[in-house]
């Protein structure tokens, strides 16, 4: 049986080939659910030693024309290449094909309402926050009871705005979205619209430090209750910026403030900004740190202090 499956034209029109036509043999016996050869139908174990002997099989007749005598193949540099083979007869190359660059670069949201949604990422050189430090992050930011729809957020350095996206999937009632870059605001303005967020969220083109100073002059008049600040580690002054953020009026007290910064910084003091920032958590991700802070607590917050994750190590 095994040898007369063998006799059919090869895929590749080269005669026998142990990579076309033994699986296809193999593959048509298994199908029969019988027993050849005296070693069952249904194991792997005859499903190998099948493959073995036909394989064998098909190297004697690619050698000889059937008759003892052998038979001249095409030489390796006159042959087409494999890709231009599998094309002309149609099989699907499996394997070896360049990822697409948009798919390696898609985030999708890892909480809340709109779980595994696809969130487009401008085209501009970005570090957005990876998706198991988001994950991680709202997890203990449900501890604080911020996530509610009453809450508004500010996500500055937005970028892509995945953590705002996160923060309004995980239910907070409305994101103001900041970032300097045209590429990175008209692609948050989409990812809004394609969620179905456009009635809840704000974007605004200015830089960080500028909307902090002075809110009002870009149209901010209310404090947020969770504030994220996720900027560029090489192209800020972390001192500068989170002194700005706590003299700012876009801070309330019991406000929570989201600091992601590099180990290369060290760790963060558990008081910032002379005692006006508390520190109520601080994590370690790969290179990556996250600060969680509260302004100027009056203990309304859930969650409670632990210093030890502002030991110096």
């Amino acid at each position: 049986r095994a040898a007369w499956l063998l006799q059919r034209p090869c895929r590749s029109g080269y005669g026998f080939c142990r990579q076309g036509c033994v699986a296809a043999t193999v593959d048509a016996i298994f199908l029969k659910k019988n027993s050849y050869f005296g070693y069952g139908s249904h194991t792997e174990a005859s499903r190998s030693k099948l493959a073995y002997w036909c394989g064998r099989y098909a190297a004697k007749r690619s050698a000889s024309d059937g008759k003892g005598k052998i038979r001249r193949v095409a030489p390796l540099a006159s042959r087409k290449p494999r890709r231009d083979r599998d094309k002309e007869s149609g099989i699907r190359p499996r394997q070896g094909r360049a990822p697409n660059k948009e798919a390696l670069q898609t985030l999708r949201i890892t909480g809340g309402s709109h779980r595994g949604h696809a969130v487009r990422p401008p085209r501009v050189s970005l570090r957005p926050m990876m998706a198991k430090v988001r994950e991680a992050l709202f997890a203990t930011l449900s501890a604080t009871g911020v996530l509610h729809a009453s809450a508004s957020a500010l996500d500055l350095f937005a970028g892509s705005g995945i953590v705002g996206l996160e923060a309004l999937s995980h239910g907070v009632g409305n994101v103001t979205f900041v970032d300097f870059s045209p590429a990175c605001t008209s692609t948050i303005t989409s990812n809004c619209n394609e969620l179905g967020f456009a009635n809840q969220t704000r974007v605004i083109k200015a830089r960080a430090e500028n909307l902090l100073a002075s809110p009002q002059k870009l149209g901010v008049m209310r404090p947020f209750q969770l504030v994220t600040l996720t900027p560029p580690y090489e192209e800020v002054d972390y001192k500068e910026l989170v002194a700005t953020l706590a003299a700012s009026p876009v801070l309330a007290p019991d406000s929570v403030v989201v600091i992601e910064y590099p180990l290369e910084l060290g760790v963060l003091p558990q008081e910032l900004a002379g005692g006006q920032l508390m520190g109520l958590r601080n994590k370690r991700y790969g290179r990556t740190l996250l600060g969680l802070y509260a302004c100027r607590p009056t203990g309304c917050i859930e969650l409670k202090p632990r210093p030890r994750d502002f030991a110096r190590t």
